[in-house]
């Protein structure tokens, strides 16, 4: 596939970071919240920098997704519809177009459904590290830079 217009800035974004060039990070790129361009810049250092190595960053987050929510219906349902959840997911085109660009939204899914993951387990235990996990992982999605 072809590069998307839209995957340029967190190509930009991971390259600053990388090279340590925070002030043009700062200029050009905080207008999304930083921790995508924090996983790009370390797939770029350990992959490479290339087209292939930043949409694979959304590929382990589309996975992790379909994980997470195998997890939710299967602690809500049973194993069978935990499953079917996720293969549903999978294969809509939407979600299988995103997972393959890299954007911000494969990463955004994940992390508001592993908060409602985590939320809905301290919804039965009532244990507290489960409610402040779930407020951690939504402040991590929805966390943006400063600008100066």
């Amino acid at each position: 596939m072809s590069m998307q217009w839209d995957e340029v800035t967190h190509l930009n974004g991971g390259l600053y970071l990388l090279q340590g060039n925070f002030s043009s990070y700062l200029n050009h790129s905080s207008f999304y919240p930083p921790l995508y361009d924090i996983f790009t810049a370390g797939f770029f250092a350990v992959g490479g920098i290339s087209l292939f190595t930043s949409r694979l960053v959304s590929v382990v987050f589309s996975l992790l997704t379909l994980y997470a929510v195998f997890e939710f219906g299967c602690r809500t349902y049973g194993a069978k519809t935990g499953l079917l959840a996720s293969f549903f997911l999978g294969i809509m085109p939407g979600y299988f177009w995103l997972s393959r660009t890299a954007m911000i939204e494969p990463m955004m899914i994940f992390f508001f459904t592993a908060s409602g993951l985590l939320f809905f387990s301290w919804l039965r235990t009532e244990n507290t590290k489960f409610l402040i996990l779930s407020g951690l992982t939504l402040g991590w999605a929805s966390s943006r830079s400063i600008k100066r």
